[in-house]
């Protein structure tokens, strides 16, 4: 989780310097998981691998690998909706209709609901 990755190196820096720290580290988050979905456009990335981020993506309760999870999957929906691809992606679609029921309940939570939901029309409307 981000707040893994963010806390060591914030010793000593002021809160204002803290959060532009935490902000550059989850843009770069969010840009690399935009270029594991290029990656996969261009098939440098095997189904195999894209279903092993979904995968980690989805066990997080982190709100931001919440929405790098609906990112990856806004950019990569439609190459993974195949037949090798589908069973890995019906799971992911179960586990996002059961995260955006118990988020939308937390504080804050319910940008993500909606993002989740989004990203599940989506998939129905057949990317």
């Amino acid at each position: 989780p981000l707040t893994e990755a963010v806390c060591a190196p914030h010793q000593g820096l002021t809160a204002e310097d803290k959060e532009l720290k935490t902000n550059r580290i989850r843009k770069r988050m969010l840009g690399n998981v935009k270029l594991i979905g290029a990656l996969f456009e261009h098939k440098m990335v095997t189904v195999k691998i894209m279903s092993g981020c979904l995968q980690r993506l989805m066990s997080s309760t982190d709100h931001d690998d919440i929405e790098r999870l609906c990112t990856l999957l806004a950019t990569t929906g439609r190459l993974l909706d195949t037949a090798e691809g589908k069973p890995y992606l019906d799971h992911c679609v179960q586990e996002m209709e059961r995260t955006a029921k118990t988020v939308g309940e937390q504080a804050g939570g319910r940008r993500l609901k909606f993002m989740l939901q989004d990203a599940i029309e989506l998939r129905r409307n057949c990317w």
